[in-house]
């Protein structure tokens, strides 16, 4: 690990460095009952967007990938259960780019489910689209499966997203 202050390499989860002797902030893995309830809030939020109008359904990708932004905690779902995004390595919050990146192949997979719906209802081309249609919304919502057995087995609670994005759920 590396000290936010100094840059020090040590190992082990210690709070205090070895070479500046400044404290740092301890990890602790999220619940996992938290997590799923905020998941529930931020899909409710998605599942509007979809279903309320074909015009807002356009949103529902741009609020997966930007939602970690929307307040200090993360996702609305994060700051009603008291969750936070944090950097691994920097012991803080996620800056944006962590925020935005460990959400962004939510935001494709979402994108493809809207885009082969809006052109489902176009004469026999439509076929495909919605065959189309289909095969992303299963193909997310193994994602989205495989995500979540990932934080139940992880020791750090981190889904695999997160991993490439270096954060953590505390």
């Amino acid at each position: 690990m590396n000290c936010p202050r100094c840059g020090n390499v040590f190992e082990g989860e210690v709070i205090l460095c070895p070479s500046c002797k400044d404290y740092f902030q301890v990890l602790n893995k999220a619940e996992f009952k938290k997590r799923i309830i905020a998941g529930f809030i931020d899909s409710a939020i998605v599942f509007l967007l979809f279903y309320l109008h074909f015009l807002t359904a356009v949103f529902a990708p741009f609020y997966i990938l930007f939602r970690d932004i929307a307040t200090r905690n993360g996702s609305v779902g994060k700051f009603v259960t008291a969750l936070s995004i944090v950097d691994l390595n920097k012991r803080v919050r996620a800056d944006f780019r962590q925020r935005v990146g460990r959400n962004f192949f939510l935001a494709v997979g979402s994108m493809a489910i809207v885009l082969t719906a809006m052109f489902e209802f176009i004469p026999v081309a439509g076929l495909l689209f919605k065959f189309l249609r289909y095969g992303s919304f299963g193909f997310f919502m193994c994602f989205i499966a495989l995500e979540i057995v990932y934080i139940f087995n992880d020791e750090k609670g981190q889904r695999l997203t997160e991993k490439l994005s270096n954060t953590m759920i505390v």
